[in-house]
């Protein structure tokens, strides 16, 4: 009974915790969802342990650590291809850049869309010949877009509007490079870099890869710890994803 009652237990701790992160800690809820999901996963777990001496149950359970030792096998090694293109080439010099947008509150840049504002501002300020597609449409809850709210940020730091171009219809990752691949032939650039959250840049280089670009990552530090734990561990998922269906 007491190992009933501690995986019981562990996975009440678990759903509990995952809720709180969802409803109470900003920018965590893929985070909090994952714990509600080991929650029920330790609770399947403890169930089938429970009946353990029926073979069918037995087969079910060796079944379903098989499941989730594969799982945990294939999310490690993404998560290490993941944290090696976060790290990018920041250093090597390219003709022209894409900044991938990110959300914009009314008129004001989400943190997300400031980090990603900062690594292009660095960028542009080391690399003086460089020219920068600022790329992203309006969503929900922008007054401007997200291409606009960019270039007043970059401006506003000093660097030279001509040096800026602006595009403002896409809506997501790949129609932030599609959109922007006419301009950027305007621009007769060689070398090509891309600007975007350090967990991002891997299935944004993939999706650039499929487009025919080969992208030089330049990576957007993530500022707080929770928040990149929660949108790496997000972005394995996403991989997967982008993998099997193409989105």
């Amino acid at each position: 009974m007491k190992k009933i009652a501690l995986g019981y237990g562990i996975a009440l701790g678990l759903l509990v915790w995952g809720l709180l992160v969802y409803l109470f800690v900003g920018g965590c809820s893929f985070l909090g969802l994952l714990f509600i999901g080991t929650g029920c996963a330790v609770a399947l777990y403890q169930w089938l342990h429970d009946r353990k001496g029926q073979k069918p149950w037995k087969i079910l359970r060796l079944c379903f650590l098989a499941a989730v030792a594969l799982l945990l096998v294939l999310a490690l090694i993404t998560g290490v291809v993941v944290y090696r293109a976060g790290l990018g080439s920041p250093e090597i010099s390219c003709d022209a850049i894409i900044v991938l947008g990110a959300g914009v509150n009314g008129e004001e840049p989400s943190l997300s869309l400031w980090e990603r504002i900062q690594a292009a501002y660095d960028y542009l300020e080391a690399h003086p010949d460089c020219v920068a597609v600022l790329s992203g449409g309006r969503g929900d809850g922008e007054d401007i877009t997200e291409a606009e709210c960019m270039f007043r940020e970059l401006t506003a730091l000093g660097i030279d509007p001509k040096r800026l171009i602006l595009e403002e219809k896409a809506e997501n990752t790949r129609e932030n490079l599609a959109c922007s691949l006419p301009l950027l032939e305007e621009t007769g650039f060689e070398t090509l870099g891309l600007v975007s959250s350090d967990y991002h840049l891997c299935r944004a280089g993939l999706m650039a890869k499929s487009l025919g670009l080969s992208p030089v990552g330049i990576p957007a530090r993530t500022t707080y710890p929770h928040l990149y734990v929660n949108y790496f561990l997000r972005e394995i998922v996403g991989i997967w994803y982008y993998m099997l269906f193409g989105g």
